[in-house]
Protein backbone atom coordinates (compact mmCIF):
# COMPACT_ATOMS: atom_id res chain seq x y z
CA UNK A 1 0.00 0.00 0.00
CA UNK A 2 1.68 3.66 -0.57
CA UNK A 3 -0.72 6.77 -0.60
CA UNK A 4 0.51 10.45 -1.50
CA UNK A 5 -0.93 13.99 -0.94
CA UNK A 6 -1.21 15.79 -4.40
CA UNK A 7 -3.40 19.10 -5.87
CA UNK A 8 -4.89 18.08 -9.33
CA UNK A 9 -4.85 21.92 -10.38
CA UNK A 10 -2.16 24.35 -9.86
CA UNK A 11 -2.97 25.77 -6.88
CA UNK A 12 -5.60 23.41 -6.16
CA UNK A 13 -7.06 21.74 -2.61
CA UNK A 14 -4.92 18.91 -1.54
CA UNK A 15 -6.20 15.26 -2.17
CA UNK A 16 -4.47 12.11 -0.73
CA UNK A 17 -4.41 8.67 -3.25
CA UNK A 18 -3.73 5.45 -1.86
CA UNK A 19 -2.89 2.53 -3.69
CA UNK A 20 -3.50 -0.96 -2.94
CA UNK A 21 -1.62 -3.65 -5.18
CA UNK A 22 -1.95 -7.81 -4.37
CA UNK A 23 0.98 -9.67 -6.11
CA UNK A 24 2.39 -12.93 -5.77
CA UNK A 25 -1.16 -14.95 -5.10
CA UNK A 26 -3.07 -17.36 -7.55
CA UNK A 27 -4.29 -15.44 -10.60
CA UNK A 28 -7.26 -13.33 -10.24
CA UNK A 29 -10.32 -13.07 -12.11
CA UNK A 30 -12.61 -10.34 -12.26
CA UNK A 31 -15.75 -11.40 -10.66
CA UNK A 32 -19.58 -11.83 -11.97
CA UNK A 33 -21.31 -9.51 -10.14
CA UNK A 34 -20.35 -6.81 -7.24
CA UNK A 35 -20.95 -7.78 -4.10
CA UNK A 36 -21.93 -5.86 -1.05
CA UNK A 37 -18.63 -4.98 -0.24
CA UNK A 38 -17.90 -3.26 -3.42
CA UNK A 39 -21.00 -1.57 -3.75
CA UNK A 40 -20.22 0.03 -0.32
CA UNK A 41 -16.61 1.22 -0.79
CA UNK A 42 -17.57 2.83 -3.99
CA UNK A 43 -20.66 4.30 -2.88
CA UNK A 44 -18.50 5.76 0.04
CA UNK A 45 -15.51 7.12 -1.76
CA UNK A 46 -17.68 8.59 -4.45
CA UNK A 47 -21.01 9.46 -2.60
CA UNK A 48 -19.67 10.15 0.87
CA UNK A 49 -16.05 11.94 0.01
CA UNK A 50 -16.61 12.78 -3.44
CA UNK A 51 -13.91 11.08 -4.58
CA UNK A 52 -12.82 8.59 -7.37
CA UNK A 53 -12.42 5.01 -7.38
CA UNK A 54 -10.82 2.64 -9.52
CA UNK A 55 -10.39 -1.12 -9.22
CA UNK A 56 -8.98 -3.66 -11.43
CA UNK A 57 -8.64 -7.53 -11.25
CA UNK A 58 -5.17 -7.94 -13.36
CA UNK A 59 -4.13 -11.39 -13.54
CA UNK A 60 -1.06 -10.67 -11.38
CA UNK A 61 -3.45 -9.57 -8.59
CA UNK A 62 -5.98 -7.09 -7.19
CA UNK A 63 -5.43 -3.37 -7.80
CA UNK A 64 -7.06 -0.58 -6.31
CA UNK A 65 -7.03 3.63 -6.10
CA UNK A 66 -8.78 5.75 -4.00
CA UNK A 67 -8.68 9.11 -4.54
CA UNK A 68 -10.59 11.62 -2.11
CA UNK A 69 -10.53 15.59 -1.68
CA UNK A 70 -8.34 16.12 1.73
CA UNK A 71 -10.55 18.33 3.52
CA UNK A 72 -13.27 15.47 3.20
CA UNK A 73 -10.90 12.78 5.40
CA UNK A 74 -10.62 14.04 8.91
CA UNK A 75 -9.56 12.40 11.96
CA UNK A 76 -11.78 10.43 14.60
CA UNK A 77 -12.89 13.27 16.68
CA UNK A 78 -12.47 16.42 14.34
CA UNK A 79 -15.43 18.37 13.63
CA UNK A 80 -13.68 19.96 10.76
CA UNK A 81 -10.95 20.35 8.60
CA UNK A 82 -9.13 23.34 10.57
CA UNK A 83 -9.02 20.74 13.92
CA UNK A 84 -7.47 18.18 12.05
CA UNK A 85 -3.71 17.96 12.52
CA UNK A 86 -1.47 18.54 8.75
CA UNK A 87 -0.65 14.70 7.11
CA UNK A 88 3.05 14.66 6.56
CA UNK A 89 4.88 12.01 4.08
CA UNK A 90 7.68 9.64 5.26
CA UNK A 91 9.22 8.72 9.30
CA UNK A 92 9.94 10.63 12.26
CA UNK A 93 13.81 11.48 12.44
CA UNK A 94 15.53 10.64 15.44
CA UNK A 95 18.78 11.73 17.15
Amino acid sequence: MTWRVFSPEEGGDPWIRIEWREEGGPPVTPPSRRGFGSRLVSSTVERELAGKLEVRFDPEGLFCAIEVPRGRTLPFGAAKAEEAPEMRVGGATGA
